[in-house]
């Protein structure tokens, strides 16, 4: 039996991931992995790890099995993460949770100014870091995986 994951939460950030992830582990069906944040597909230094590390993060005999790595659509950083999960995982499950793109820029801001990775105004932060606002462009962090990564489900709304 395989102890891949069958689903993925890719994300995006400060949009509820955590509370996803921690809610579907509390399902006696699913397993989640070990620890949150894998990012197992983001560099050649966590994928060298390989499957064996990989798959023990999870509990074979539960029917589903997932981890959740909002780093996996910040693809203004991280490129060939879709290919390195289809090639992979080719019938994967993705989960992207989606907020409000101004309330999620507004989070990950608090979140870097709470860490003491932040102290500029905000308005000055958001114009000097474009990462505040590239990762809640959702269109363009997902454009590498529609059509290649085992289903994106459509259920919009």
């Amino acid at each position: 039996m395989s102890s891949l994951p069958t689903f993925i939460i890719i994300g995006a950030m400060k949009a509820g991931t955590t509370s996803l992830f921690r809610h579907l582990g509390t399902h006696p069906d699913v397993s989640i992995s070990k620890r949150k944040e894998t990012d197992f597909f983001v560099g050649r230094h966590e994928f060298e790890r390989g499957l064996d590390w990989y798959g023990s993060l999870f509990d074979p005999s539960r029917p589903a099995r997932g981890e959740a790595s909002p780093n996996y659509t910040k693809r203004h950083v991280w490129t060939g993460i879709a290919e390195r999960i289809a090639t992979t995982l080719p019938e994967v499950r993705l989960i992207f949770v989606a907020r409000d793109p101004i309330m999620r820029i507004t989070s990950h801001y608090m979140h870097n100014v709470s860490k003491g990775r932040e102290n500029r105004p905000f308005t000055h932060a958001i114009i000097e870091n474009r990462g505040y606002i590239q990762t809640s462009r959702y269109a363009y962090q997902l454009e590498p995986f529609v059509g290649r990564c085992g289903e994106l489900g459509d259920d919009l709304g």
